[in-house]
């Protein structure tokens, strides 16, 4: 069967200041486009990516001058490092925005996952919300589970603040401690095994080198503590409850929907972990099943769709 498109580029970065955030959600969204695309690769500055993440293609932006796009129906930009340098390519742009990335990128739709992130989009000529995001049963690398993750009757608690939880950002041995001191058993997902490395957090269980989703679906884990990047997703749409934790200043504006629609508690302005893990076990069963209702597993389908749209 002949796909509606041939080629397509996605653009995206991957380092230990950033995360590895953009190049996941980059590869959910390359998955959901394959049924509509010939060939699609990926790009960019990579430095330290997870040994189990393959097919990418390391450059430095400042090539983009030596590509021919002259194959290319489109191409995906989501990086916010040196993104003005897309502005000289002369091809269709898909742009993942993020409110409060203050770097324009001119001709280009814009597709933000973060709901109501940034009112200033035209809902009409570009794409946004929960439910666009391309996480579905059959996706790749991370997945929706097909049932609901959370054990209400667990004693377990996975900590996960990804590749930028350095303690410049957020003091992860306080977290840990906390957790403990409620009489939980604290597990702290490691995938570069650096964690597991710092003596002051000897006392912890670690799980390395896996996708987040086979850790929810691997262990039995009553609630978790995130960061407000791209894990987000993968929790809510498992039925997860999560504490999540802004590591920035970026986070804190995407997690402002958090609560509003009732997807678990966002730590700060003087809250504490013990103020979040009250919300979290009295309102357990209505934060997982709004979860799972709101990012529902049809998101690759969705995107495929509006995106197919824009480009007739």
């Amino acid at each position: 069967m002949q796909k509606a498109f041939n080629q397509v580029k996605i653009f995206t970065v991957c380092k230990p200041e950033i995360g590895s955030g953009h190049l996941i959600r980059s590869l959910l969204i390359k998955d959901a486009l394959s049924s509509l695309v010939n060939k699609i690769d990926i790009y960019g500055e990579f430095e330290k990516v997870p040994n189990h993440i393959e097919d990418i293609n390391n450059i430095e932006f400042e090539q983009l001058n030596n590509f021919d796009f002259s194959n290319d129906d489109f191409v995906i930009i989501d990086t916010y490092i040196k993104r003005d340098l897309f502005n000289y390519i002369d091809v269709k742009k898909f742009l993942i925005h993020d409110a409060g990335v203050e770097i324009p990128l001119v001709n280009a739709t814009k597709i933000d996952f973060n709901l109501t992130s940034d009112s200033s989009i035209e809902i009409k000529n570009n794409i946004q919300g929960y439910e666009y995001f391309p996480i579905g049963f059959d996706s790749k690398p991370e997945f929706k589970s097909k049932k609901n993750i959370g054990d209400q009757m667990s004693n377990k608690v996975l900590i996960s603040l990804g590749g930028v939880s350095d303690e410049s950002l957020v003091d992860l041995k306080n977290i840990a401690d906390a957790i403990k001191r409620n009489k939980y058993e604290v597990f702290i997902a490691d995938p570069s095994k650096k964690l597991s490395k710092r003596t002051d957090l000897k006392d912890y269980n670690f799980i390395h080198g896996k996708f987040l989703s086979d850790i929810l679906n691997e262990h039995e884990f009553k609630f978790a503590i995130m960061g407000g990047g791209i894990s987000k997703f993968v929790t809510i749409s498992s039925g997860m409850p999560c504490i999540y934790i802004p590591r920035n200043s970026l986070e804190n504006i995407h997690l402002k929907n958090i609560e509003i629609l009732n997807l678990g508690f966002v730590l700060g302005e003087g809250r504490t972990i013990e103020d979040g893990i009250f919300y979290i076990e009295n309102n357990y069963e209505a934060i997982s099943t709004t979860s799972r209702q709101t990012i529902d597993g049809y998101g690759p389908n969705r995107l495929q769709t509006a995106m197919t749209e824009i480009l007739k």
